[in-house]
């Protein structure tokens, strides 16, 4: 992990976002839907571990016009996954559900229709650069990886409590997802380092009793 990887994938990631939202314009496959949704994820990862390191006097944050495409990429690819699930069914439970799927069109062309709106109305700027020009601190990786150490011993704590109502598997999902989004940012020896100053060897041998 380096000061100028973070920056150069941060940049990346607002590009590849900015290319699907032109994509959005006149086209919404599944796929495309479903890249954008996780690079949106990646992103909002990365800008979190940015806005924890306090280097900026406002944290850096994905822009409104972004969010609310992922919102409605969400809604559209909820209702493209039930339809992939009704049309594995079989014949008959499918003559007892052609009415909701005819519904789930409909909606699917609504909210498709508001997605183009969304992007035609306003064009996707490449928001908040700022977060991507770290390049100045010295303590940037430590930060980093006592940023990653504050995340997993969230986990740890929630786990150990044994308390696991819906809200709390939320976060462990949250907290491991952009744990994962963020090691991108890392080489093999980094991530070894981080990977041993988390202990992660040890919970696996728990795990794998």
């Amino acid at each position: 992990m380096n000061k100028q990887l973070v920056s150069h994938t941060t940049k990346k990631l607002f590009r590849q976002l900015k290319k699907y939202t032109k994509k959005f314009a006149k086209n919404t496959a599944a796929e495309d839907i479903h890249r954008y949704r996780v690079i949106y994820k990646e992103l909002r990862a990365r800008l979190r571990m940015i806005g924890s390191l306090n280097i900026f006097a406002d944290k850096p944050i994905v822009s409104k016009h972004l969010k609310s495409t992922y919102k409605i990429c969400g809604a559209i690819r909820d209702l493209q996954l039930q339809q992939q699930r009704i049309k594995q069914s079989s014949k008959q439970e499918l003559r007892i559900l052609k009415s909701y799927l005819h519904l789930l069109k409909i909606k699917l062309m609504q909210l498709k229709a508001a997605l183009t709106e969304n992007v035609e109305i306003k064009k996707t700027p490449v928001t908040n650069n700022r977060a991507a020009e770290i390049l100045s601190d010295k303590h940037f990786v430590r930060q980093c990886i006592h940023y990653e150490q504050q995340q997993w011993a969230s986990v740890c704590t929630i786990i150990q409590s044994g308390y696991f109502t819906d809200d709390k598997l939320h976060s462990i999902r949250k907290i491991l997802k952009d744990f994962f989004y963020n090691l991108d940012c890392c080489n093999r020896k980094q991530k070894k380092k981080i990977f041993h100053l988390l202990n992660i060897a040890k919970d696996e041998a728990y795990f794998n009793k």
